[in-house]
């Protein structure tokens, strides 16, 4: 991208789910985070538990510490599930997720090649590698991972939404929109879609509906920092000086450590 101030792409991470199998550890596999940890650990500990449920109570109970942000513990569950039943790709879906959201890149890498190789025929596995080699600015093969995802589940609103994200770092800015568009139209409450078509708006220099988004994401989800900041780069460069100091110090009220760039500040007339 050829933008003077950079320009923060909030892309969505892959959401966890727990096992649906009915069974003896229905109270595991569902209900609220706190109880379904607890609920879970006594399953683990049942010895009349076969393999399979015991897998889907590590499972359950790694969601729940995911949702805690308890990684180490979550991956370490996600683990001793893949290893009751290898054959399920969810868990190494799951083991990748939590890899992800750790920044261990190379092992998330290796459990969504796994799920690939058991289950070639979901976007689930595409979706979470194209996600990672985003992060390692492969971009090609993240996009070549989002189309294959959406060839695969055109009904998937997080692969088109990635797959925007990809053609943004590409500077395939009306591709992005195009992409954006898609999930917009399908849910109109998409908050990420809406913030990534803002700033693919504002690359091309369509300053006014990079607001008109960025407003729109703020509505949806005021607690973000990245579309106060976001929108400040937009009104600064419209001239709405006044307004875009306000989303600044706005950004930096939800949160205090969130670091603007220098760049931005400047160009607004904010001392760093």
């Amino acid at each position: 991208m050829s933008n003077s101030c950079a320009l923060t792409v909030f892309g969505i991470l892959i959401g966890l789910g727990a096992s649906a199998q009915a069974g003896p550890i229905d109270d595991c596999i569902s209900g609220q985070v706190a109880r379904r940890i607890l609920v879970c650990t006594e399953a683990i500990q049942d010895d009349h538990l076969d393999d399979r449920q015991k897998a889907e109570a590590y499972d359950s109970r790694g969601t729940g510490y995911f949702a805690q942000g308890k990684l180490p513990e979550a991956i370490s569950d996600f683990d001793q599930a893949a290893r009751l039943k290898p054959d399920q790709a969810s868990f190494r879906i799951h083991k990748g997720d939590a890899s992800l959201a750790a920044g261990q890149l190379d092992q998330a890498i290796a459990e969504y090649n796994q799920a690939i190789q058991l289950a070639p025929g979901s976007s689930d596995g595409f979706i979470g590698r194209g996600t990672v080699r985003l992060h390692q600015q492969k971009l090609e093969e993240a996009l070549a991972d989002f189309d294959e995802a959406v060839r695969l589940n055109p009904n998937s609103l997080l692969a088109y939404n990635n797959r925007g994200d990809a053609h943004f770092s590409l500077g395939q800015f009306d591709l992005a929109i195009a992409d954006f568009n898609h999930v917009i139209d399908r849910d109109p409450n998409a908050f990420q879609a809406y913030h990534n078509r803002g700033n693919a708006y504002s690359a091309k220099g369509t300053l006014s509906a990079a607001v008109d988004d960025l407003t729109k994401a703020i509505s949806l989800r005021p607690d973000l920092p990245n579309a106060y900041y976001n929108r400040a780069i937009n009104l600064g460069r419209m001239g709405s000086q006044n307004a875009a100091i306000a989303d600044l110090r706005k950004a930096l009220e939800i949160d205090p450590s969130y670091q603007p760039e220098r760049k931005a500040l400047l160009m607004l007339g904010v001392s760093p």
